[in-house]
């Protein structure tokens, strides 16, 4: 963490994560140590701010150091975020030795050098934040073993209908990590949209096996049977998963969509879709714009066009409000077939 905050280069978002038997770790403890020692055996030279500074660094940082266990070192044992707090207390010692020592001329001076070089440091790194996907392909470049990253990246891959891409990602991410549920039964969604039903069933099912309670998998098993043409198999999924306290809002969502534009008339049912992406509006209180979005294409896909204008008008003030310009663009598409009295079919 020290040597980061002097020279704040290679940053990554998430670093390899090392094993605790490294010998080398024991020897870097030491010589913490040994630095704490020395600091204080120095106070009388040098004052008691080098010691109080460290010892504050090192106290601060303590509960990110491996004493108690953390979430979030199942990704990585270190991360920069981590520091903020406790590098104040370097960084006033920074800023305070030049005081010490040098005129007011030559203090500005020194002081300003590493400001202007931190400065160009930020303004380099801003391009990895431009997006999700350039934050992890940047995680990835580092860190190639990082399995969260390759799973976020393949899942942000996906929603850009990037199947393929997705799916090479996915695939490192369970290479990495087999008991990864998540990553199952995205993997599962990958191949759906390839129409790879059957190998898209086996990860969705080892998804479920891994984790029995993780809803985005049942609705994905919904999703799946109603493709085969498992009707009675999806609707009993679908009604259990609306029967949870906590109905999983992006899986029954998607099942309706499936049922309101799909293009096969064998899987298209708009009557029950309608219900569910009503049942989706009133837990959401009429406030989201992907369920107005399906509740208007249910209901154009029954003829009711005047109807779906206005709950896509909806849908599209509230998108605008949220600035989610691709959801906008799609819903000002859509309304368009409304005006022409055309349902819309979705042909992915």
């Amino acid at each position: 963490y020290s040597y980061q905050l002097l020279w704040p280069a290679n940053l990554s978002f998430i670093y390899p994560r090392w094993g605790l038997g490294s010998a080398w770790l024991f020897l870097f403890a030491g010589a913490v140590l040994g630095a704490l020692i020395v600091l204080w055996g120095w106070r009388g030279r040098i004052g008691k701010g080098p010691f109080a500074a460290a010892a504050a660094f090192i106290v601060t940082l303590g509960p990110i150091l491996g004493f108690m266990d953390s979430y979030a070192f199942q990704f990585s044992y270190v991360a920069d975020h981590w520091q903020y707090l406790a590098s104040l207390c370097l960084i006033s010692l920074a800023a305070a030795i030049p005081s010490c020592f040098l005129p007011p001329r030559r203090r500005v001076l020194i002081l300003g050098l590493p400001i202007v070089f931190l400065a160009f440091l930020t303004w380099r790194q801003c391009p990895i934040y431009q997006s999700v996907e350039t934050l992890w392909r940047d995680t990835l470049a580092k860190n190639p073993e990082c399995w969260l990253a390759h799973h976020n990246l393949g899942f942000c891959l996906l929603s850009q209908n990037r199947s393929s891409e997705a799916e090479t990602h996915l695939r490192a991410a369970l290479r990495l990590r087999p008991d990864y549920y998540e990553a199952e039964n995205n993997l599962g969604h990958c191949l759906m949209t390839q129409n790879r039903l059957q190998e898209a069933g086996q990860h969705i099912d080892r998804s479920i096996a891994l984790n029995p309670g993780y809803a985005a998998s049942r609705w994905s098993k919904a999703l799946l049977c109603e493709r085969q043409g498992k009707k009675e198999e999806a609707y009993a999924i679908a009604q259990a998963g609306l029967d949870q306290p906590a109905v999983y809002l992006d899986g029954l969502n998607r099942f309706a969509w499936l049922l309101a534009t799909a293009e096969n008339s064998d899987i298209r049912d708009a009557t029950s879709a309608e219900r569910l992406a009503r049942r989706g509006c009133e837990l959401t209180h009429y406030a989201n714009p992907y369920f107005l979005d399906t509740l208007a294409a249910s209901c154009a896909a029954q003829g009711r066009y005047l109807e779906a204008r206005q709950l896509a008008t909806r849908a599209l003030v509230i998108a605008s409000g949220l600035e989610n310009n691709e959801l906008e663009n799609e819903i000002a598409s859509r309304i368009k077939l409304y005006e022409s009295s055309e349902p819309y079919a979705d042909r992915g």
